[in-house]
């Protein structure tokens, strides 16, 4: 199971790169404080990059299907846990946490 992205507009809020991953194969890649729009993603993993340090992985927890709709805005976030938040417009804020 993974979280399905269709046009997504997506930031990252986290201190250092992430990576939005699919059975440990990098798809997408974000800056420290950039945004990007994603198209047709599907990701279970979000890999952590802090130089020197090695990547940490994190692995989508509960491991449901999920799918993020067009007009919906997103960000990740590395406060307290590794969290991928998204909602529609005038939509409650849905979290999905990476363990």
């Amino acid at each position: 199971m993974a979280v399905t992205l269709t046009q997504i507009p997506v930031s990252n809020t986290c201190n250092y790169r992430v990576a939005l991953m699919l059975g440990g194969n990098i798809l997408a890649s974000i800056d420290a404080g950039e945004a990007t729009v994603l198209s047709n993603l599907v990701f279970d993993q979000i890999g952590l990059y802090n130089p020197p340090n090695p990547p940490v992985i994190r692995t989508q927890n509960p491991n449901v299907p999920i799918t993020v709709g067009v007009g919906s805005v997103a960000y990740v976030s590395c406060s307290g846990g590794t969290t991928f938040h998204y909602a529609a417009p005038n939509g409650p804020d849905n979290t999905v946490t990476f363990t």
